[in-house]
């Protein structure tokens, strides 16, 4: 049996819309945001062990993360906040946050960073291995909290974060 015109019609249409489709994506497997699972979560354990430091129980906490970590923290942790999140990571959405740009400042200037990040209410600001400052941190009433893998964690003592009694 032969396929009809309207049948091929709607083989030649499905293959081409198939070929529109694989030519307009994109690879997500070449993205710089991308790696391979490392632990049973799929997020790098840099995160895991990041937010499992910062974390406290029985309530959320804000934290500034550098871009290339923050679409994992949400996968890992619900209690973990950030004031901007994955939109703020794809180029062609042209999405401005004004804390994000600072922190991914070539020399971050700590006169601009602190009153961003106390105004989104950031507990703890986290920087990439090699950040270069200007300012010193604990002249701003930043604490340095730990190190994981190189990132530095800072703790801001101005913003408040009261852990529940849970006795």
């Amino acid at each position: 049996r032969m396929a009809g015109s309207g049948e091929r019609r709607a083989n030649v249409f499905a293959l081409c819309a198939a070929g529109v489709i694989m030519v307009s994506g994109s690879f997500v497997y070449s993205s710089p945001f991308f790696s391979r699972a490392e632990n049973i979560y799929h997020v790098p354990d840099t995160v895991v062990d990041i937010c499992d430091a910062i974390n406290v129980p029985g309530r959320e906490v804000m934290a500034a993360f550098p871009l290339e970590l923050v679409q994992y923290v949400r996968q890992y942790s619900p209690v973990t906040c950030m004031p901007y999140g994955r939109e703020t990571t794809v180029d062609r959405w042209n999405y401005y946050h004004p804390l994000r740009d600072e922190m991914e400042a070539e020399v971050i200037e700590m006169e601009k960073l602190v009153p961003l990040s106390r105004e989104y209410h950031c507990h703890y600001v986290i920087f990439r291995p090699g950040t270069k400052v200007r300012g010193k941190p604990e002249d701003y009433g930043w604490v340095r909290f730990g190190e994981v893998d190189g990132y530095t964690i800072y703790r801001d003592m101005e913003v408040e974060l009261i852990i529940p009694d849970l006795g």
